[in-house]
């Protein structure tokens, strides 16, 4: 008895390339510009090994807007060393009373996180609210840059600069 099955090719297990840095910066660089197709046809590796590279790096397309400054990464980053080392469970989500999706958007910095979700954050990984307020401060200046404060320039004649510091001296 004579079966018709068609030949299947054998599937042999490729071999794992490594990243190198050129790869690793022709993705940052093409990401969100070439379709990923593309991008992996000249890397010679497939689109899912590329979809992967992106997902595990926490790549952010060129172009996208995102939120000047990322307060869910600088709180996180108070736990974790390396970002790569926190993969959000079921429990985080629940407790934090996030969605998955809104997690992403959050730390890809597409919308900006609310108090509540930055007070709920900071009490899942105990972190104090001393710890969440310093890591929020921003550094306006260096310290090398603060100088002596000067008078504004440009005043009309009649008007007169006050100095708050000493205003209470005289």
């Amino acid at each position: 008895m004579a079966t018709n099955r068609a030949k299947v090719k054998k599937v042999t297990k490729t071999e794992h390339k490594r990243w190198t840095q050129e790869d690793k910066d022709y993705i940052a660089d093409n990401f969100g510009i070439s379709p990923i197709e593309d991008i992996a046809f000249a890397l010679e590796r497939t689109p899912m090994a590329i979809r992967m590279y992106i997902h595990q790096h926490r790549l952010v397309p060129a172009g996208q807007k995102t939120v000047k400054r990322n307060i869910l990464v600088e709180l996180l980053r108070l736990r974790f060393r390396h970002l790569e080392d926190f993969h959000p469970s079921k429990w985080f989500y629940a407790e934090c009373h996030l969605s998955a999706p809104r997690y992403a958007d959050l730390f890809y910095g597409r919308k900006q996180i609310k108090p509540e979700e930055y007070r709920a954050i900071a009490e899942y990984f105990n972190i104090t609210a001393a710890e969440a307020m310093e890591s929020r401060q921003l550094e306006l200046f260096e310290p090398e840059e603060m100088g002596e404060i000067t008078p504004p320039t440009g005043l009309e004649p009649d008007e007169e600069y006050i100095d708050l510091e000493n205003i209470n001296r005289k």
